[in-house]
């Protein structure tokens, strides 16, 4: 574990020191994918690091980030019962920072997650008149 704590330490340090996010943009889906797999890990550093690289990914690509909400959010969303503290804040904060730069397309994420549906599937356990809206057509 600590050969891939210190790789995804570099990582950290990289994500960083990102001078734009025009490096990072072309291959974002996959390096999202990427980091979906370390914050699954069962190692709590590798957990805690890899929601860090999210906050620092989230600063530098911003609004670019719209298509790969409905991917992150259910990743994040796994985690929150997470039996560390300090990784659940740090979910919360990454969520939050999330939420700031794309409030509509985090908010839809997170209704589709609790309601069922994963990351865009459209297969849910719902069902109803309201199964056919979107979830944030059902705040209302």
């Amino acid at each position: 574990w600590k050969v891939r704590a210190d790789a995804i330490e570099t990582l950290l340090r990289l994500v960083l020191d990102l001078p734009h996010s025009g490096a990072v943009l072309p291959t974002l889906p996959e390096f999202v994918g990427f980091l979906n797999k370390l914050l699954a890990d069962p190692n709590f550093k590798i957990s805690l690091t890899t929601l860090q690289i999210w906050d620092a990914l989230l600063g530098k690509v911003g609004r670019d980030a719209l298509s790969v909400v409905p991917a992150v959010v259910p990743s994040l969303i796994r985690r929150l019962g997470d039996s560390k503290m300090v990784v659940r804040q740090a979910n919360i904060r990454v969520l939050n920072t999330l939420y700031h730069v794309l409030p509509g397309a985090t908010l839809s994420a997170l209704l589709s997650a609790i309601d069922g549906r994963g990351a865009g599937t459209g297969t849910g356990s719902s069902s109803g008149a309201g199964a056919a809206q979107p979830p944030s057509a059902r705040i209302k």
